[in-house]
């Protein structure tokens, strides 16, 4: 019989099983957990920044087996300064779904990480860390800061 160690009383079998168990235990609890962000919005064409801009991030968990669904975990609302600069806190939580962050400013055409305004074309140009997307009338530059 072939014998892993893991349960071996000789080689310390219970502190083996103790940090495997605890290993796990820890990728599920960070599994779902996003660092902080934060980034700079600015007028694509002049390249001033715009204060005032609406920063909304939702994160959301996926519900259901089979006919699944998403319920929203948690919001965060902030306003971009004169800079046009905003930071967005962490978020701790397992399995929740990667953000939906959403900018406006009256004036501008929405930006969202997901999709392009006004058709909804599903959005390939947005990678989350350290992306810069040129839209008709934003520039978003986001940072994600490990938690």
């Amino acid at each position: 019989m072939v014998d892993s160690g893991i349960l071996n009383k000789d080689t310390g079998g219970k502190l083996k099983l103790f940090q495997i168990v605890s290993l796990l235990t820890m990728l599920l609890a960070i599994a779902g957990c996003y660092g902080s962000m934060s980034g700079t919005v600015v007028d694509a064409e002049t390249g001033n920044p715009i204060e005032g801009a609406v920063v909304y991030v939702e994160w959301t968990k996926t519900k259901g087996i089979g006919l699944s669904y998403t319920k929203t975990y948690k919001v965060a609302e902030e306003l971009t300064d004169r800079e046009g600069q905003f930071k967005i806190g962490a978020m701790l939580g397992p399995f929740v779904n990667p953000p939906t962050i959403v900018i406006y400013k009256k004036g501008y055409v929405a930006w969202r990480n997901d999709y392009i305004f006004p058709d909804l074309e599903r959005r390939s140009d947005y990678h989350g860390e350290n992306a810069y997307v040129f839209r008709t009338y934003l520039k978003i530059k986001l940072v994600y800061h490990n938690a």
